[in-house]
């Protein structure tokens, strides 16, 4: 239906009731001749010049609205990125058919027909659910984290069309699980050695805010007068800063360059298709990344030591088991650089893996009951509702974790709910 609609929208909007937003002639032709606008980029990715077809593609869309459009081609713009984004979540998420023996299948997920017992009894009701049985790969990425196929760790959130709303417990049936709390932050601090993070963390100072205060720091004695103004700020503000603060320091901490940070920044968009960051300018991100490692010397210190240990070695291995990654194809500085966080954040969350696996066995508590979720640094439990204190004590406890060399603690927040989306 959103399709539908944005597509009226658009011909609305261009005058034309058979234009094709689907077709990236037509798009061209509107965007780049009718319009007048020059392609920032080919179909090839290279920056365009004449002779080259010009790119439609969204990295080209999100450049030309940075740079600065009309109302009418941003209104155009806007809704071309939203039947595409759109699009690509009905094909992916929501392929739900019947087959030619009337069972309820998907074209995106392993779900299929099953019934089991409510509960242990001999005598107990069976029930019939449709229930989704991804393929888990535990030694497929090399950092060590797992995947799924499909892949439920991206499965999306959508505001008022949650997709993860989907999936419900079983009957007499709750999820719990639990979140490691910014452990690739916290991962950072420990293995660069980032007084002012480690600090942070010791005190309980919310890192995310003190890291935008640093960007935008012109010195280091105006941080916490700018870290006061954005904590006490409006809710929306303060929540701003601090999804500004996580997306641009996770991407300069990999060894993110001044000059990409800007361009991977703008296309950053949320799961509706819309800009993340909207009207975000490459000054800003120029002055960030002149506050961030003026108040963070450590941070290219240690980039440049993770390169020139691998240099040494011809490996690089995580903080906790050791795992190591060997660069066969050539020198990858911000893969160097990420391998020692992902891979140690992918050691923690395989121990809790273990833990929690043990201590709520699969189908031992009731036929429903076990380790159902891993979604990034997430684990989530199916388990009876009379059990989920007994749950999340068991996750807590088994997922918690404090590295022995900096004291540095590893705490999860801990939730429940019926949906997925209540997690």
């Amino acid at each position: 239906k959103r399709v539908a609609d944005r597509i009226a929208a658009i011909r609305a909007l261009v005058g034309d009731a058979e234009f094709n937003a689907r077709s990236t002639a037509q798009v061209a032709r509107w965007l780049y001749e009718k319009k007048g606008y020059t392609a920032p980029l080919a179909t090839d990715g290279d920056p365009w010049e004449t002779g080259k077809a010009p790119s439609t593609g969204e990295p080209a869309l999100r450049l030309l609205l940075a740079q600065g459009v009309d109302q009418q081609t941003k209104e155009f713009i806007d809704g071309l990125i939203g039947i595409r984004s759109d699009t690509k979540l009905a094909s992916t998420y929501i392929g739900l058919r019947r087959d030619d023996d009337d069972q309820v299948v998907s074209t995106a997920a392993a779900i299929r027909t099953e019934s089991r017992p409510v509960s242990w009894s001999s005598n107990a009701e069976s029930v019939q659910l449709l229930v989704a049985h991804p393929d888990w790969y535990i030694h497929v990425p090399v950092t060590g984290r797992w995947s799924s196929s499909p892949n439920m760790q991206n499965w999306p959130e959508l505001g008022e069309h949650n997709l993860r709303s989907m999936y419900a417990a079983a009957p007499g049936h709750i999820l719990c699980g639990a979140d490691y709390q910014a452990i690739e932050l916290r991962l950072y601090a420990v293995l660069s050695g980032d007084q002012i993070l480690l600090d942070a963390f010791a005190r309980g100072t919310d890192p995310h805010v003190l890291n935008a205060a640093t960007m935008l720091a012109g010195n280091q004695s105006e941080i916490p007068r700018i870290y006061r103004e954005i904590d006490n700020a409006l809710k929306d503000v303060r929540r701003r800063w601090r999804m500004v603060a996580k997306r641009f320091v996770y991407l300069t901490i990999y060894e993110g360059q001044e000059a990409k940070l800007f361009t991977t920044m703008s296309l950053d968009t949320n799961p509706d298709g819309t800009p993340m960051f909207p009207n975000l300018q490459p000054s800003d991100v120029a002055r960030w990344f002149r506050g961030w490692h003026g108040s963070h010397p450590w941070t290219m210190e240690w980039q440049h030591r993770c390169v020139r240990a691998f240099r040494q070695v011809g490996f690089v291995s995580t903080l906790i088991d050791g795992r190591k990654r060997f660069f066969r194809g050539g020198l990858d500085g911000p893969a160097i650089v990420n391998h020692g966080v992902q891979g140690s954040a992918a050691s923690i969350i395989n121990r809790g893996i273990r833990g929690v696996a043990a201590a709520i066995p699969h189908r031992g508590w009731s036929p429903w009951s076990g380790l159902v979720l891993q979604v990034h640094d997430f684990l989530g439990v199916q388990v009876p509702e009379d059990q989920k204190e007994r749950a999340k004590e068991i996750l807590r406890s088994e997922m918690e974790w404090v590295e022995s060399g900096t004291g540095m603690r590893f705490p999860v927040e801990l939730k429940e709910g019926r949906r997925w989306s209540d997690l």
